[in-house]
């Protein structure tokens, strides 16, 4: 048993503790839990000695239930998994607790991130992100994750299949949601065309279905100028684009 100051540590005999060294005169001293600095200073041992080990990444996990943005720890950990060859699989399953317990870590997400990327299969991804969003519908790294998904596997995995049907129950759940809103956008944009004719009147149609719901919402409205703003710079057309879709005037004047 490995003793440090009243912590024991059964299995870490050979190992000496590395203690923090703030220095004689710390500007200002972190007072950190008892079993939090005995393991760090475990921690700073095996780093040191570039041991990877399955002790190393319990004593990682462990840690990281202590602080769960140690960007150290995290680091570590992906080095401790690639040295052992880890059944990744594993690893997703670690990660997708500590998601749930932190969904606003970015070191959390950053992590999941490295470990699909290891094994190029983002399938488990979209329904893990859809929970992510039951319980907070805004959660600003779980938007960005999925739009990352989207860019890096959507044509070669066809993750972008059933997006707008995804969105479309989210804005069910609330049309007031900016977010899913502003996921729809970047589905059309990126799997699809906004110069194709059929798709905007189809997005035009989808916005006013909303609007009709409740006029005063500012998301569809917002959509629909995000849709009718002409962005081709090469272009001499105007600015916007309502002209190109007579729809819309048809639309308002029936309100």
């Amino acid at each position: 048993v490995s003793k440090m100051a009243g912590f024991e540590r059964p299995g870490w005999e050979d190992v000496e503790p590395v203690v923090q060294n703030d220095g004689p005169n710390p500007v200002a001293y972190i007072s950190y839990k008892h079993d939090y600095a005995a393991l760090s200073d475990l921690f700073r041992a095996v780093m040191k000695s570039k041991e990877y080990s399955e002790r190393v990444l319990e004593l990682t996990g462990e840690l990281l239930d202590f602080n769960p943005a140690n960007y150290s720890a995290w680091q570590y950990r992906r080095e401790c998994l690639d040295a052992m060859n880890y059944n990744l699989y594993d690893e997703l399953r670690f990660s997708e607790e500590k998601t749930y317990d932190t969904s606003k870590n970015y070191q959390v997400w950053y992590h999941r991130r490295a470990i699909v990327e290891r094994l190029g299969d983002p399938s488990a991804e979209i329904p893990f992100i859809s929970n992510i969003l039951l319980e907070d519908a805004k959660n600003y790294h779980a938007w960005s994750y999925r739009q990352w998904l989207l860019l890096t596997y959507g044509q070669t995995k066809n993750l972008y299949d059933k997006e707008l049907d995804s969105m479309h129950s989210l804005l069910s759940l609330d049309h007031y949601n900016n977010s899913a809103w502003n996921h729809r956008f970047f589905v059309v944009s990126h799997n699809e065309s906004l110069t194709d004719t059929n798709v905007m009147n189809r997005e035009i149609l989808y916005a006013f279905q909303w609007i009709d719901k409740s006029c005063h919402n500012e998301c569809p409205w917002n959509y629909l100028r995000g849709l009718l703003r002409n962005n081709d710079e090469s272009s001499s057309s105007s600015y916007w684009r309502f002209k190109s879709f007579p729809i819309i005037k048809e639309k308002i004047l029936l309100m």
